[in-house]
């Protein structure tokens, strides 16, 4: 959405969404992903509000299995999970604040789950020392603290797991992705 979490292609409302992922596919785009959900990109972000209606997700869900491809969905807020994961998404990135019933329809569709827990834990761990606003050091702490047990449940009630980078999060370091497991 405009405004919304990170850069990229701003869509708003069902027409925009239907033609910018159309577009993407057309450019050649592999998947479609959307940020569902805020995240600890902007200060002041609301942290895990959902960013675009069920309608918008939906819509650039279907392009992309139309196209035969897969999508993925920025998310770290409840509904917004459910409301991804009922529009057709392939992957949750993320998924913090997922519960029983978001895992339970991810095992019942084969929806991954893309955790991401290294740029988290390496904010947490080592913020400070490289200049990481205090914002993004609190919200990592919660991220996390709310992600490892609800990840444990997933895991243990059978939902897919993929692995996923994150790219572009300001602590990524591509050789240690397994911080934080």
């Amino acid at each position: 959405m405009t405004g919304g979490h990170f850069a990229g292609l701003e869509v708003d409302g069902v027409d925009a969404c239907l033609a910018g992922a159309r577009a993407q596919i057309h450019a050649g785009a592999d998947f479609i992903k959307v940020m569902a959900t805020g995240g600890l990109g902007k200060p002041g972000e609301v942290w895990g509000a959902q960013e675009m209606t069920f309608e918008e997700l939906k819509t650039c869900f279907d392009v992309a299995r139309r196209a035969g491809k897969a999508s993925a969905a920025h998310a770290h807020g409840l509904e917004a999970i459910k409301d991804i994961i009922r529009a057709g998404v392939t992957s949750v990135e993320h998924g913090t604040m997922m519960d029983e019933e978001a895992m339970d329809l991810m095992v019942e569709h084969r929806i991954f789950l893309v955790p991401t827990f290294a740029p988290y834990w390496m904010m947490r761990e080592r913020g400070k020392e490289i200049g990481v606003p205090d914002y993004m050091i609190d919200a990592s702490r919660m991220v996390m603290d709310e992600k490892m047990p609800r990840f444990k449940k997933a895991v243990k009630k059978g939902v897919p797991i993929a692995f996923g980078t994150d790219a572009g999060s300001p602590m990524n370091p591509h050789d240690k992705l397994e911080a934080g497991m």
